[in-house]
């Protein structure tokens, strides 16, 4: 079942037909074209379609961002409307208006159980599992980063007279802010949770760790937190490996995530301002002017005396190869590293090396997800067409093609 809240659009894919009715009961049209579509047998290495959805955008509407959250893909538009697809087949299972086209959402969506959540600038947004509002949550004050969460409660930064972190209860609209700690700075990035645990970076530096229930983590360092010798202002990161924060004092950091003390560090040379993305064996994180750098997470590697001591006595990992010409991660096999390109195209790099394999020649696609946890890549136009794009590695696969990838070969063109 589609539903459709607090909208003046509606939206067809190809996999879906669904007729809805805007605000104003004027109706779209009930058809849509069929794209056309080229099938081939790819005799290399390369991409092909494994479903694609278009999706019937109003006036000038673009796609602006996609989330991959659980078995759900998030297409959001530039006039904050959140078209939900199945990640599998590319259904469209919902979407719904989550603020004004001039709100701001900060960040995606947040799935707790069953329930998805967005934040906008001093509200949460409830939604239920088929797609239906089921609370606006007013906060009373401003937010000034992304959301996380766990079980019922969704942790962002919120700014009133002080900076400081909220545990917001989504269960209850009466006080549904349980807790607060001070940050001493706004926290401008999301929060990283992991079990009970919840770290936040803020603006003057620090890093803060509590539970659940707001008990420090930390006690043992000096203020209950790690300081760095920047601002934080990318969303941090954390998985059993520990804590990730990128700084703009030039480093990555890992931390334990049980004492705050530094594991390791990458000197990247330059302010961060983007968060890392976590593999099970890696940690890619964007070096403005350098491209993209892949990182072990395993021990650190040894320097010379001189580079060493020039950062201090903390373990330092070196980057295991970096992509100039790449932004950021979209997806992951045992091979390749498939990555985002500053030519908006798609790159196939060998995991070991950094060195291109393959590489897509479309450059249409105007919003990716990340899919830290598989191989599908997840890609859309700004009119729209969402694509579910799977590398294939052997030659004998027939599909669409997606993208076209000879290396050292004239490229022929892309199927549309």
């Amino acid at each position: 079942m589609i539903h459709f809240r607090k909208s003046t659009a509606f939206a067809l894919t190809t996999v879906t037909f669904c007729a809805l009715l805007c605000a104003c009961a004027a109706k779209r049209p009930q058809t849509s074209t069929p794209r056309s579509r080229s099938f081939v047998t790819l005799s290399e290495a390369g991409f092909i379609v494994d479903w694609s959805s278009q999706l019937h955008l109003t006036g000038g509407e673009s796609i602006q961002k996609l989330y991959l959250v659980g078995d759900t893909l998030h297409a959001m538009s530039d006039q904050n409307i959140d078209y939900a697809l199945g990640a599998k087949a590319g259904q469209l299972q919902y979407l719904n208006q989550i603020a004004s086209p001039d709100t701001p959402v900060k960040g995606g969506p947040v799935q707790l159980g069953e329930r998805v959540v967005f934040a906008t600038t001093h509200t949460l947004e409830v939604y239920g599992p088929d797609g239906h509002l089921e609370k606006s949550i007013p906060l009373g004050q401003g937010v000034t980063g992304p959301p996380a969460g766990a079980e019922n409660m969704i942790y962002l930064g919120l700014e009133g007279q002080n900076s400081r972190l909220g545990a917001v209860d989504i269960t209850t609209s009466f006080n549904p802010v349980r807790w607060e700690v001070l940050s001493g700075g706004p926290v401008l990035g999301a929060p990283a949770v992991y079990q009970k645990e919840i770290y936040f970076g803020s603006q003057d530096g620090s890093v803060r760790a509590v539970d659940s229930d707001r008990a420090p983590l930390w006690p043992l360092l000096d203020g209950l937190r790690f300081d760095t010798r920047g601002a934080i202002l990318a969303d941090l990161k954390a998985d059993k490996s520990g804590v990730y924060v990128a700084c703009t004092d030039q480093s990555l950091y890992c931390l334990y995530r049980n004492t705050g003390k530094i594991k390791w560090r990458f000197f990247a040379g330059v302010a961060l301002q983007t968060g890392p993305e976590l593999t099970a064996t890696s940690v890619y994180q964007f070096v403005p002017g350098r491209g993209l750098a892949a990182i072990d997470k395993s021990e650190p590697i040894e320097l010379d005396t001189q580079q060493t001591q020039s950062l201090g006595e903390q373990p330092i990992h070196t980057a295991r190869w970096t992509a100039p010409d790449a932004t950021r991660l979209l997806a992951e096999d045992d091979r390749y590293a498939y990555v985002l390109s500053t030519s908006n195209t798609i790159l196939a790099l060998d995991k070991s090396t950094g060195q291109r394999a393959f590489a897509s020649r479309r450059k249409d696609l105007a919003a990716f997800a990340t899919n830290p946890n598989g191989s599908i890549i997840y890609a859309a136009t700004a009119r729209g067409l969402i694509l579910a794009i799977q590398p294939v590695l052997t030659p004998g696969a027939t599909g669409e093609l997606a993208l076209v990838i000879r290396p050292g070969a004239p490229r022929a063109a892309a199927a549309r």
